[in-house]
């Protein structure tokens, strides 16, 4: 649902996702707050609309999940493969992430061919 709200550009719905406390670990070791990465999507949401998830792995420990995965944009040239950590924490009734981190994949660790795309 998260990933349907960024390539959407619902940043009603991506804001309710964040906590007040996230914190992101950008891709170029950048960091952003909630407000810091809400301002980044607005300006970059016509970029979205191919990030694609994949290999997601989800692990919970009883109010915590972790998730991982592989994002795929295929609306750049080449095509951007990017590894991602979420942290969220079930609290007041709903599920909210309170961090994340991105990694660039060298190409060397692309993946070849199709990937799996859910």
């Amino acid at each position: 649902a998260f990933f349907q709200a960024m390539r959407g550009g619902q940043m009603e719905a991506i804001g309710g996702y964040l906590a007040e406390d996230y914190f992101l670990i950008g891709v170029g070791g950048n960091t952003r707050d909630k407000a810091g990465r809400l301002e980044w999507l607005r300006s970059n949401v016509k970029q979205l609309s191919t990030v694609a998830p994949t290999e997601l792995n989800v692990r919970t420990y009883g109010d915590l999940a972790v998730v991982t995965g592989l994002v795929v944009i295929t609306d750049e040239s080449p095509t951007v493969y990017e590894r991602f950590t979420h942290v969220w924490v079930y609290r007041s009734g709903r599920w909210q992430m309170v961090s994340g981190q991105v990694t660039a994949v060298a190409p060397e660790y692309q993946p070849k061919g199709e990937t799996h795309v859910r």
